[in-house]
């Protein structure tokens, strides 16, 4: 039940950082565009991110070494 708990808050988050990486990114890659401001939300975002990516495959470890390491019976 917490793990579900976790996931809950885990998985928004995620998403809210993947999307300010996103709108962070043109700032940062063309140079014409870059701002301090949009460079510092995009390494925070991608630091952010970072981490809920892994607490993310660490709550779901075990779907997948179920989904994608488990043993096949002799008949599959």
């Amino acid at each position: 039940m917490r793990k579900l708990l976790l996931l809950k808050i885990v998985n928004p988050l995620l998403g809210l950082a993947f999307l300010a990486l996103v709108v962070s990114l043109p700032f940062v890659a063309v140079k014409d565009l870059w701002v301090q401001e949009m460079s510092q939300l995009h390494k925070a975002a991608g630091m952010i991110f970072t981490v809920l990516a892994i607490v993310h495959i660490i709550l779901n470890w075990s779907w997948i070494t179920n989904t994608f390491f488990r043993k096949t019976k002799s008949g599959e």
